[in-house]
């Protein structure tokens, strides 16, 4: 077992791990966290004898650890991440080998390495080069192992001067600038080094920050030289303005643009609390806290203000200012940018000052203001005053107002009230104010009743005190205030009427309403829905508020229990809110929903008002969310298959009591049910039904599958689809199964999810949809685990593939090719029928095929190019053919065994074929790997074209080189032996004149006899040389021929009366054999006369004397023929084919028999070519000899000529 865990500071949880399940552990348990940050290597040689791991349940439980060696992974600031970790069940008493140790640090390094790497931006040259930041970096030796561009311009040095070399030794003068302190510093200590540095050499300020890492320093550095010399002018500004801010009444407080304080004057000081020494360079938010008086929340900093919109800003109203001390002040005023001559922003000025008196005042006279004017309104109250001796009394216009009269008509005494007071009312009225009088209430305060001026009737509250009485304590003066409140009476009236219908609502509402006094003593009032909710009807909760507590659930009781207890204390925050289970007597097992608050009216006891709901369908189905989203956290975290099925069933199983969770798995290959996961169902039923055949009556499971549709099977006793397995069923107590089948994406069954009772039912609504939630969770998990595995084995294909590819590109041979990729694709591939085929005389042929192959192929191993082959439609559009089922597929030749086939071509080679006996068992994602195969066989392919071309090129060149060889010995000889003749004769001729004293004794038939000889000589070498001319004409495209009817007869006929003497002086009889008509050709007359002169010279020069030439001019069909025919030597048939090439004779050398170039048939062939014309011969051995020549029949005599080409 190994592991990369990482810790922190609650668990340890696995990166990457193999031999054990735990992901996850605490802390406390892992081995990998102990003595993490003391010991690099941690080694225990048998953990189940090691006192502080003996009860650990990684030791005493699975995965049984005994033996555990774990290294540090550090990071390079050397914090441990965790460790690389190896485990055994067995104990180790020799502990870990030192090699081994070492090799476990050195790839604990390497997980470290891993990790900063994946950590690391990409493009990092790039980015390097594109920010503004001069950048070198520094290996441990101090040499420049990089560059950017800004670094060579700010050090005025190219980098190819400095890579590689010591900084201390291309820029000595560094050595006393901070530069080689604070490097060799950050070095040392690993911490990253800070600091501004002016440098002589440059007359310049830099900023520079260094970087230690493992291995060289960073270094990121710019001229700030400008910054400094303005911080200096500013800190020469800043020295005249603090003289300033000193003489100013109001307190001044300056910050730079980072917020931080730089200057204060004492008001500033004072106002605070703080000095100016003990707030320098610190952010002003510490020392200057404002909020706003009215609200208490927090106001902003006018300065941060000022720093975002770089404009003025004033304090808002009512901000107040704490001081160090908690002193609050009240505070004025603004706060203004400071900014450069360029307008650049440096900072902040804020003047304030101490308004809290003047806001005080103020606030004062506001709050006197605003009593004034609610007594004077009076909450819309209108004011009466009531002489009670002469009755009269004043109003005012509010009071007249509220009755819809101006002030003008009311009548100043008592009688205008009472003529608009309701006479139900002004009794009332006048016994209240007596009872006042009487001291027996402290005031008049009562709802009364007042006609308006449109007749209508308004409420009033009339409330009054007698505010002045005689010396015997009559009452003589009386003031007070009317109130309209016609509103506030209407919405009592409404909510009378709202009640009522509430009552009425909550008696037909599917929720249970209640109210009750805090003790629960008793229920004021309880709906009938009470029973449907709780089980206990409405007349028992009344007699008995606690009634329903029976039915609850035992483990919910006493925590409602308690809750009663605490809500009767006040020892609870309303409204309160409690979720429990109830035991329905009729309904089972619920949830309920109690929501609860406290209610009073005015004047009366605070009263618990209640709203129970059956909240049973929302648990069950968060019961449902929760199910699902635990199954799909599973199989997205990579949870085993048959762990998450079994979890799913455990979870199905709790959401039905009495039930047994089944999921089977559907085997398409083999028509057959396939066991899954059935924790809960005997090991021989599982046995038994493993296997089993699906079809319409093999169970509810195997049904399910067969059908594509639930199967419901109530009792199984009586179903039919059980006939066969119900012995089995009963043996085990089954009596019901519910089966549904479980779909992937594409809509192919997987599997069935089943639930089994052991009593005869029927599913309940419920029961279905869980069972449908099962079926999608068990899909998606099953489905997922088969995608995953069908990834790994590509990823394993893909990899056997390409290491198989290197023996495909070493073929030499088109053969061992062909060989070589069936064995890739029934090896490697695992696909039996397999067949390659190469292009031979328009036709696909078989190369190789595998065994399997050549049985299915059969008659259709070999196919025409052009026919309705698939593999030959490949091959044609050079385009993959991919059938997943054949049958369906229109227009397509194939094997009938074959149901999947793929066809690939090879380029213009050939094609690759793939097949299979069963319908879409070859994935696309093979039918790719098939097409970089045969791309790979393509190439192969070409290079082994190329190669033969090159070894072909090779041999022609040789055989170039002989007939060079060939020429230079025949075009010697051909050329000495007459001007050795020529010379001789003429030497002759020479001594024969030389000799004689006069004519008369000079030999004339010798002389004639020489002459002649030297005229046959010369003639023969102007033969050579006119043959090796007109050769060269030819294939440099220099003769042309002009193409014009020739009548081939005529022409026949005067070759042979050229060569007659010829012919007769070899004592060769030569014979014409003519035609009653002419024989019209389209050609050259000057290149027929070549053909027949060269035919006609071979043919008399190889037969013997006594033997026989004949030339014969005819025509056939759309040709006109020539025909040179001899009874001479012949020659071998098998070197008829070389006859045409230059310079070959049937005997070459200087020793061969006959004379001549050899070049008069290589001519033939080439003016016969630009003609449009062939030559062939038939010969034998001592036979003799037939060269027939064809040229294009010409219609008539006067066809215009055609030029022909100027080259072969």
């Amino acid at each position: 077992m190994a592991g990369v865990h990482f810790v922190n500071d609650h668990s340890r949880w696995a990166g990457a791990q193999v031999g054990h399940d735990a992901q996850q552990v605490a802390v406390d348990v892992s081995l990998s966290a102990r003595e993490l940050g003391t010991k690099e290597l941690f080694v225990v040689e048998d953990a189940a004898d090691d006192p502080r791991f003996q009860d650990n349940p990684l030791v005493a439980g699975g995965p049984a650890v005994r033996f555990y060696a774990g290294a540090a992974i550090t990071t390079p600031a050397g914090h441990a991440l965790g460790r690389l970790c190896v485990l055994d069940p067995t104990p180790r008493p020799e502990g870990l080998p030192e090699h081994d140790r070492q090799t476990l640090r050195e790839l604990a390094g390497v997980v470290m390495d891993e990790l900063a790497h994946r950590a690391q931006p990409r493009h990092r040259e790039e980015i390097l080069e594109s920010i503004t930041d001069a950048f070198y970096a520094l290996d441990d030796e101090w040499r420049f192992t990089y560059i950017n561009q800004q670094a060579e311009a700010l050090l005025e040095c190219s980098r190819e001067e400095m890579l590689g070399e010591v900084i201390w030794e291309v820029f000595p003068e560094t050595k006393e600038l901070p530069n080689y302190e604070e490097y060799h510093r950050a070095v040392e200590t690993g911490e990253p080094a800070h600091f501004e540095a002016y440098s002589p050499a440059f007359e310049a300020w830099f900023s520079v920050n260094a970087y230690p890492f493992d291995g060289g320093l960073s270094v990121y550095f710019n001229d700030v030289t400008a910054r400094k010399e303005r911080e200096h002018t500013l800190k020469e500004r800043e020295e005249y303005l603090s003289v300033t801010l000193s003489s100013i009444g109001d307190a001044v407080i300056a910050t730079d643009r980072g917020g931080r304080v730089t200057e204060m004057n004492a008001v500033a000081e004072r106002l605070t609390g703080w000095s100016h020494a003990d707030v320098e360079g610190r952010p002003l938010e510490d020392i200057f806290q404002i909020h706003n008086a009215k609200t208490g929340a927090p106001v902003e900093s006018p300065v941060q203000k000022v720093l975002s919109e770089g404009k003025t800003v004033g304090l808002a109203n009512h901000t107040v200012l704490t001081a160090r001390d908690g002193t609050e002040y009240q505070i004025a005023d603004s706060a203004a940018p400071i900014r450069t001559d360029e307008d650049d922003l440096l900072g902040v000025v804020m003047v304030f000052r101490d308004v809290t008196d003047e806001y005080e005042r103020r606030e004062a006279i506001k709050e006197q203001r605003e009593r004034l004017e609610m007594a004077l309104i009076g909450g819309g109250a209108g004011m009466w005053d009531w002489d009670m001796q002469t009755g009269d009394a004043v109003y005012d216009e509010r009071w007249a107002d509220i009755l819809g009269y101006s002030l003008d008509e009311v009548e100043s005494d008592n009688s205008f009230f009472e003529r608009h007071t309701h006479p139900d009312d002004l009794e009332r009225v006048y016994d209240d104010i007596d009872r006042h009088a009487h001291g027996e209430i402290p005031y008049l305060d009562q709802e009364i009743r007042m006609r308006h001026k449109d007749g209508s009737w308004r409420w009033v509250l009339d409330r009054g005190r007698i505010v002045e009485r005689a010396a015997d304590g009559t009452p003589l003066r009386m003031v007070g205030t009317h109130v309209d409140i016609t509103e506030r009476k209407e919405r009592e009236r409404e909510l009378r009427t709202v009640r009522r219908r509430f009552e009425r609502f909550a008696e037909n509402v599917q929720d249970a309403f209640f109210l009750l006094p805090t003790d629960y003593s008793e229920a004021e009032y309880v709906n009938p829905a009470v029973e449907r909710v709780y089980g206990v009807p409405a007349e028992d909760i009344r007699e008995d508020p606690a009634a329903w507590l029976t039915h609850v659930h035992p483990d919910d009781r006493e925590e409602l229990l308690a809750g009663m207890e605490r809500q009767r204390d006040g020892a609870v925050d309303w409204p309160v809110q409690q979720e429990f289970r109830i035991q329905h007597p009729d309904r089972g097992r619920r949830w309920v929903e109690s929501r609860l608050d406290v209610v009073a009216d005015d004047g009366g006891p605070p009263r618990i008002a209640g709203v129970a709901t059956d909240i049973t369908e929302r648990k069950e189905s968060e019961q449902r969310l929760r199910l699902q989203l635990d199954t799909l956290r599973q199989v997205a975290t990579g949870t085993p298959l048959r762990t998450t099925l079994r979890d799913l069933i455990a979870a199905i199983e709790a959401q039905c009591p009495g039930m047994i969770g089944s999921v089977l798995f559907c085997d398409r290959a083999q028509g057959r049910i396939q066991h899954g996961v059935a924790p809960h169902l005997p090991d021989a039923y599982n046995a038994a039904i493993d296997g089993v055949e699906i079809g319409p009556a093999a169970g509810s499971c195997g049904t399910a599958m067969h059908e594509r549709a639930p199967v419901i099977a109530e009792d199984i006793e009586s179903d039919p689809r059980w006939a066969d397995y119900r012995d089995l069923a009963r043996s085990h107590g089954l009596r019901a199964c519910w089966s549904v089948p479980i779909f992937d994406s594409n809509d192919e069954v997987l599997g069935t999810f089943a639930l089994y009772h052991e009593q005869p039912t029927a599913p309940t609504e419920k029961e279905r949809t869980l069972i449908d939630q099962a079926r999608s969770l068990a899909g998606v998990a099953i489905e997922r685990h088969r995608t995953a595995e069908t990834l790994r084995d590509r990823e394993q294909r893909v990899e056997a593939l390409y290491d198989a590819i290197s023996i495909l590109t070493q073929s030499e041979t088109p053969q061992e090719l062909a060989e070589v990729l069936l064995d890739l694709i029934t090896d490697t591939l695992d696909y039996p029928v397999c067949a390659v085929r190469y292009v031979e005389d328009d036709r696909l042929v078989p190369t190789v095929a595998s065994p399997p192959g050549r049985e299915i192929l059969g008659p259709h191993a070999d196919c025409a190019v052009d026919g309705p082959h698939a593999a030959a439609e490949a091959f044609r559009t050079g385009t993959t053919l991919h059938y997943n089922d054949v049958a369906e597929a229109d227009g397509i030749d194939a094997p009938s065994p074959l149901q999947s086939v793929a066809h690939v071509p090879l380029g213009p080679y050939g094609s690759l074929s793939v097949g299979m006996t069963e319908s879409g068992s070859i994935p696309p994602f093979d039918v790719r790997l098939l097409d970089v195969l045969a791309q790979n066989a393509e190439s192969v392919l070409r290079r082994i074209d190329h190669e033969q071309e090159l070894v072909d090129a090779k041999e022609t060149a040789e055989k170039m080189s002989r007939l060079k060889s060939a020429f230079l010995a025949n075009i010697s000889h051909e050329i000495r032996t007459p001007l050795t003749s020529i010379l001789g004769f003429a030497e002759a001729i020479g001594g024969e004149v030389e000799g004689a004293r006069r004519v008369e004794e000079v030999d004339h038939a010798s002389l004639a006899r020489f002459s002649s000889l030297i005229e046959q000589s010369g003639q023969r070498l102007m033969d050579t040389l006119t043959g090796v001319l007109n050769l060269s004409k030819l294939q440099a495209g220099e003769m042309t021929l002009d193409l014009e009817p020739i009548d081939l007869a005529a022409e026949a006929a005067a070759a042979a009366h050229e060569f007659a003497p010829q012919a007769d002086g070899a004592g060769v009889a030569l014979e014409l054999t003519e035609e009653d008509t002419a024989v019209w050709a389209r050609a050259d007359r000057s290149g027929v006369q070549i053909v027949l002169r060269n035919l006609l010279s071979n043919a008399i020069k190889y037969t013997e004397e006594g033997g026989t030439v004949w030339i014969r001019a005819r025509t056939d069909g759309e040709h006109a023929v020539l025909e040179v025919e001899d009874t001479g030597i012949g020659m071998d048939p098998n070197t008829a084919d070389v006859l045409f090439e230059a310079f070959k004779q049937a005997s070459e050398g200087i020793g061969r028999e006959y004379e001549g170039t050899g070049l008069g048939l290589t001519v033939t062939k080439e003016v016969l070519d630009q003609m449009d014309g062939a030559v062939a011969v038939e010969t034998e051995q001592g036979e003799g000899s037939r060269f027939t020549v064809w040229l294009p029949r010409a219609a008539e005599e006067g066809e215009e000529p055609e030029r022909g080409t100027s080259g072969s």
